[in-house]
């Protein structure tokens, strides 16, 4: 597959919540593929050994097509590149404000890892 035209989502595979999220992303992919990355592991390393992203506290990124999403909106314009029903939540999101969006994805991403837990490694 031509990684150049791989979409990307870079997220914290330490959070369950994250990892799941990934991993159906990963599954229901619309596009020709999709690559997540776990910022805290290797395949987020260059060859000299530094990260390529810096990890963002409680900010997932997406990268399709030359373009860069951040927090709310990777997590929006994931979704709406997924397939149904997966697609359906990325076009009710837009129904509300960005304003609210951005609050509950601040809320939701600062208490992850209470919620849902921490796990050690990647499936993903």
């Amino acid at each position: 597959m031509n990684t150049e035209f791989k979409s990307q989502l870079y997220f914290d595979g330490d959070c369950r919540m994250c990892s799941a999220f990934a991993q159906i992303a990963s599954n229901n992919s619309s596009s020709n593929g999709l690559e997540c990355i776990d910022i805290n592991l290797g395949s987020n390393l260059n060859p000299q050994g530094e990260k390529t992203i810096e990890p963002i506290v409680d900010a997932a990124i997406y990268k399709r097509k030359g373009e860069s999403f951040f927090g709310v909106e990777a997590i929006e314009q994931l979704l709406l590149d997924t397939k149904f029903p997966y697609q359906l939540l990325g076009y009710l999101s837009k129904l509300f404000p960005l304003q609210l969006k951005k609050w509950v994805y601040s809320w939701v991403a600062k208490n992850r890892r209470r919620w849902f837990g921490r796990i050690s490694s990647n499936k993903v």
